[in-house]
């Protein structure tokens, strides 16, 4: 095809195919000609502007053009690449800048659009997520992330706990609520006394009502009098030719020569009230002691009887749970104690008649610890050795604080036994770092039940009897922790062994 002399070709003044085109004319070339030029760039086949101003091309700007009202099929003739010869063609389009205006202004709205869509999609997705999942929250735990969940804002629409489910939270949450105003001075205290002073012994009680728990050692339970014994009294002061009278699992009554209107007052009496399960003037047991030193129980603050059974074989030893880990707080000894050691009574024969069941110093938390008395039940049963037994549950108890007690154990012990496990610490560092981690973990677990506590009762006052429909998951719990946040609350005792002065600081 025949070269065209470059001051005659056309050139699009767009590089998408504009009709409108322009070309180099020499001096005095008529308006005319340019039209002429403009038609044979524009409709000629096989033209160097033919690439550029396709059918497609040009009708989807005339589409363009229509949809933003700058242009109609009347005025752009040429949108079919024809214009018919039709010399006013080139006054009636629009120019070809605006037209690169106007598609640069639909494509930006179009990438608007998009964008936009896809944040939508986004937030969509991550909503179906976080309902699938439960809405849980992270925090540190032993051996890796430990969820605890969390109550988030939450709709009717959504899944929601039972009536009874909420019910059971707000209960615990009533609880700690009096707790977290009562625990702080009683941690310091020891708890106040029975309130009002109730001059009874609940486990005692307890054991007497159970037929195959009557304590050893007493006629069906009925009154004790020791006559004639020297009594220390545990504060310094020695008093011989005294006699002792027990009832109801109390001292009732010290003095010389306890005459028998003197004893069967002092039985009644020790009843407080209740309905005695005895005649005071038949059923009395009477031991002289013959001068012989009587005095208060002995308490072994630190003990493993039961947990360390004689004649300590190994198959039969209870008191720490080597593994696969360092920090067991959840374990606890009155699951381990074993009732028929013979180390009852050799250390009940020594005066001991309390002693703290603690789990053994090889973990770094090792477990709840049993509060237990020596005299053994004839049930056999652990549970039955404990000290709170009997006592009433509640928070402002009548019978006093029942308290729960905690083994924790740092230095030599629990690094010489990680070693040979494999495990961490092998050194104080890890020692700490491990103590920190675990409590951080009880602390995250802490914060979510008050934060549900929170959430909860705002449902209740919002929406009453319909609440649980609004509350998305139970209180949260877990019995790994159950232990370390009964200590953060102030409902557990806590006992450490250390071996130097920097391990107690």
């Amino acid at each position: 095809m025949p070269a065209v002399p470059e001051s005659n070709s056309p050139r699009p003044s767009s590089l998408h195919g504009a009709s409108v085109t322009t070309s180099k004319q020499p001096p005095g070339s008529s308006s005319s000609s340019n039209s002429s030029n403009s038609s044979q760039g524009d409709g000629a086949a096989g033209g160097p502007g033919a690439f550029r101003n396709s059918r497609r091309r040009r009708r989807h700007h005339h589409h363009i053009l229509m949809r933003l009202g700058q242009g109609s099929s009347s005025t752009d003739t040429d949108c079919d690449g024809d214009d018919g010869g039709n010399a006013d063609a080139k006054s009636t389009r629009v120019p070809g800048s605006r037209r690169r205006a106007a598609y640069a202004s639909t494509l930006a709205v179009s990438t608007t659009y998009r964008v936009l869509a896809v944040v939508v999609a986004v937030y969509a997705f991550a909503h179906v997520a976080a309902t699938l999942s439960g809405r849980w929250s992270w925090g540190i735990g032993t051996g890796g992330a430990t969820g605890f969940p969390h109550v988030p804002h939450h709709s009717a629409d959504d899944a929601f706990i039972t009536d009874e489910a909420l019910e059971y939270g707000l209960a615990v949450c009533s609880v700690n609520a009096l707790k977290a105003k009562t625990n702080p001075a009683s941690y310091r205290t020891g708890g106040p006394p029975p309130q009002p002073k109730t001059r009874r012994n609940p486990r005692y009680e307890f054991l007497l009502s159970t037929p195959l728990a009557k304590a050893a050692g007493t006629k069906n339970g009925h009154p004790i009098l020791i006559r004639n014994a020297t009594v220390w009294d545990g504060v310094g002061n020695i008093a011989a030719g005294t006699d002792v009278l027990l009832a109801h699992g109390l001292i009732a009554k010290i003095g010389r020569g306890l005459t028998r209107q003197e004893v069967e007052t002092a039985i009644r009496d020790s009843a407080a009230g209740r309905p005695l399960t005895f005649s005071p003037d038949n059923d009395i047991e009477e031991i002289d002691a013959g001068g012989r030193v009587v005095s208060p129980g002995l308490v072994d603050q630190h003990s493993h009887v039961g947990v360390f059974p004689l004649p300590m074989l190994a198959s039969s030893l209870e008191s720490n749970e080597m593994s696969t880990t360092m920090l067991a707080p959840q374990l606890r000894a009155v699951d381990a104690v074993n009732v028929l050691d013979p180390s009852f009574d050799l250390v009940l024969s020594g005066g001991v008649t309390t002693s703290m069941i603690l789990p053994g110093s090889a973990l770094l938390m090792g477990g709840e610890a049993l509060g237990a008395k020596m005299l053994r039940p004839r049930t056999n049963e652990p549970a039955h050795l404990d000290v709170n037994l009997g006592m009433d549950a509640g928070v402002a108890a009548a019978d006093g604080k029942r308290w729960r007690w905690l083994k924790m154990a740092c230095g030599e012990n629990p690094k010489g036994v990680a070693s040979k496990l494999g495990l961490m610490p092998s050194s104080r560092m890890g020692t700490g770092w491990l103590f920190r981690r675990h409590f951080e973990a009880a602390r995250a677990l802490l914060r979510a039940q008050d934060d549900w506590c929170v959430s909860a009762a705002s449902a209740r006052r919002a929406h009453g009897a319909d609440a649980h429909r609004y509350v998305a998951a139970r209180y949260p719990e877990d019995l790994a922790f159950e232990s370390l946040v009964a200590l953060l609350r102030g409902d557990v005792r806590l006992q450490v062994h250390c071996y130097d002065p920097q391990d107690i600081e």
